[in-house]
C-alpha cells in the first residue's frame, strides 16, 4: 500500500508540516524568515521527523529516526522528498516504529 503525504503550510509561519500515524509529524522549515510567514530569498530548507505525545503535535518526545538538521535543502520540494524518503526509511528499518 502506497504511503500518501499530505502536506500543509502552518498557519502564519513559513513551515510545512505533514501528519502521519503513530503521532510523527514530518515537518520542513526554512532557515531564514522574512517573520511573515514567508522564507525570505536564497533561503536553504530542513527538514526531519518528530514524534509527540499529544495529538496536537505540541509536546516533542523524541527525533524521529535520524538527526536531520544539518541537511539542508535547496527548495521545499527537496526538503520534502528528503522527509519523506526519511520516514519511509525508518519504517522500514523499524516497521513498530
Amino acid at each position: 500500500m502506497a504511503v500518501v503525504f499530505n502536506w500543509t503550510k502552518r498557519e502564519g509561519d513559513a513551515a510545512h508540516t505533514c501528519e502521519m500515524p503513530r503521532r510523527v509529524f514530518l515537518y520542513v522549515s526554512p532557515d531564514r524568515s522574512d517573520g511573515f510567514g514567508n522564507p525570505k530569498r536564497g533561503t536553504k530548507w530542513r527538514y526531519g521527523a518528530s514524534q509527540t505525545t499529544d495529538p496536537g503535535g505540541v509536546y516533542t518526545i523524541s527525533q524521529w529516526g535520524r538527526d536531520t538538521y544539518d541537511d539542508l535543502c535547496k527548495s521545499l520540494d527537496e526538503a520534502k522528498r528528503k522527509a519523506e524518503a526519511h520516514y519511509a526509511e525508518t519504517v522500514r528499518r523499524n516497521p513498530s516504529a
